[in-house]
């Protein structure tokens, strides 16, 4: 941390001590008329360096830092318990479908491993596939409305593939619960708009 700003945060130095003595620093640089502006736009006073005995005696701006609470703290949290849920189930599932391939295989022993292959290649692949449409859901919808629809449609694909008896349709009820893809896309715009990037704002 620059030492100008160290003394800030522990309240030796004003900041407004600063930009008085920037805007005198400046003065002589400037016309008659600019420096009027940038006094009427800063709205403070030039003073000069000696009318400050010391640095010490100016007042602190924050008292101190654990003073400047969150004004979403418990939305904020929901949002990561939220978030670390989904990754670790979606994660879960897909990271882990190659153990349970002797399974299946037992289950369905007529079917080939290529069939057993596209069932865990569609889940993978949908995460990243189903990120060219969530951009502009999420710009249409927003995020609520996105997680809800992709969380129902998920969770009733899994359920559905479930009960199947056959590789086929547990493949084909596997695109339809792998839409879990979509809210996960989503998680990574979400996580772009709330750290600043896109040019977005926090909904």
């Amino acid at each position: 941390m620059p030492y100008m700003m160290r003394k800030i945060m522990m309240g030796k130095v004003d900041i407004r001590d600063i930009g008085n003595l920037r805007l005198e620093k400046n003065a002589k640089h400037c016309s008659e008329g600019e420096l009027n502006e940038q006094l009427a736009y800063k709205k403070v006073k030039v003073k000069k360096s000696s009318d400050y005995e010391s640095y010490s005696n100016s007042e602190p701006i924050y008292d101190t830092v654990s003073n400047m609470e969150s004004e979403d703290s418990r939305s904020g949290i929901m949002v990561l318990i939220s978030c670390c849920w989904v990754k670790f189930i979606l994660f879960g599932l897909l990271d882990t479908y190659g153990l349970f391939l002797v399974t299946y295989k037992k289950k369905f022993p007529e079917t080939s491993e290529m069939k057993f292959g596209l069932v865990g290649t569609l889940g993978f692949a949908s995460t990243f596939i189903f990120t060219l449409f969530m951009h502009p859901a999420l710009k249409i919808f927003g995020y609520k409305k996105v997680y809800v629809i992709g969380g129902a449609v998920a969770g009733i694909g899994l359920v559905l593939a479930s009960f199947t008896k056959s590789i086929e349709a547990r493949m084909d009820f596997a695109i339809l619960g792998n839409i879990v893809g979509s809210n996960n896309s989503s998680i990574f715009f979400a996580w772009n708009k709330t750290l600043g990037g896109s040019n977005g704002k926090r909904k």
